[in-house]
């Protein structure tokens, strides 16, 4: 079973932890997966040369483009990486909205992380190769 669907997409993606510049991504993902349980889901992840990323996914069964919050827990793959630290994320929230046919997701990130950090950003992502249908 093909687990992500995607192409190079365009877009920014910048984070601050503990209120200090963490990073802007030089490279984003946003695709079409699923999670081992079956759930359908988007796959949110930016990174920095791959020294520093963050990871998420929201359920796909998210009606209209929003504005939507998602909440954690609800999702395994919550994670920050980085030259210093990995951490899971242990509370925390998705604001987001989806536009062109969900090709385009945007909105920002509150993370608390199990080492205890704050982790907050926000993104504006295109993946125009892919079209989503609504659900």
């Amino acid at each position: 079973m093909e687990r992500f669907k995607s192409v190079l997409e365009k877009g920014t993606f910048e984070t601050w932890l503990d209120g200090q510049h963490f990073f802007k991504a030089v490279y984003v993902f946003y695709a079409f997966g699923n999670e081992d349980e079956g759930e359908e889901i988007y796959y949110i992840q930016a990174n920095n040369d791959s020294k520093k990323m963050v990871t998420f996914t929201v359920p796909r069964n998210l009606k209209g483009d929003g504005t939507h919050d998602v909440d954690f827990p609800g999702s395994r793959f919550w994670y920050v990486d980085s030259d210093d630290f990995q951490s899971k994320v242990a509370s925390g929230n998705v604001t987001l909205k989806f536009g062109n046919g969900r090709q385009k997701i945007s909105g920002g990130i509150a993370f608390t992380l199990e080492n205890g950090k704050k982790l907050t950003g926000n993104f504006e992502i295109n993946n125009p190769a892919i079209v989503y249908p609504e659900p």
